[in-house]
């Protein structure tokens, strides 16, 4: 018969190294984490803020005040709000692919182009309606003022950018 001992040194090959097994989850753990889709919280946010940009981009974007003269409101989808609307559309279904199927990561980077894109024309709507002079033809420009829908667009949209980036960041492999 043999001893303990010399049981365990004829069987310790087949011992279990925990040192090793702990190692190699904590990397595949690491792994998995480093991979994994964005928080709910950064997709839902992505969806909620285009689609108030959406909304801003139906809205008023100016209003033009004449003396004797019932105010005239021009719609975002009457100007560059329309674009607005339009890319802000497409982002918001790429938005909502990206909500609901969260491993893949090709429509969240989509619409992280086009609300950069949409952004980008709310922004310049902004400072170009400013800056705007109508005093060439005969509207004074304390007459003219930009509507709250010209500002939410721009706000939400930079807002859904910044979140559609971080979805784009959290979930990218490429």
């Amino acid at each position: 018969m043999s001893t303990y001992q010399e049981q365990r040194e004829r069987f310790r090959v087949y011992e279990p190294n925990v040192a090793i097994y702990a190692r190699y989850r904590r990397e595949v753990e690491a792994y998995e984490q480093a991979f994994a889709p964005a928080p709910v919280w950064t997709r839902l946010g992505a969806v909620l803020s285009g689609a108030l940009m959406l909304v801003g981009a139906t809205g008023p974007w100016l209003t033009i005040r004449l003396p004797n003269e019932a105010p005239a409101f021009i719609r975002g989808v009457q100007t560059d709000g329309f674009f607005v609307a339009l890319f802000g559309a497409v982002a918001l279904i790429l938005l909502m692919i990206a909500l609901f199927w969260p491993d893949t990561e090709v429509p969240a980077a989509f619409a992280f182009g086009v609300l950069a894109f949409c952004t980008f024309i709310a922004f310049m709507s902004v400072f170009f309606l400013k800056s705007y002079r109508p005093g060439i033809i005969g509207i004074a420009p304390s007459s003219i003022v930009l509507g709250w829908g010209v500002f939410l667009s721009a706000g939400a949209g930079l807002i859904a950018t910044a979140f559609a980036w971080l979805v784009v960041r959290r979930s990218a492999t490429f």
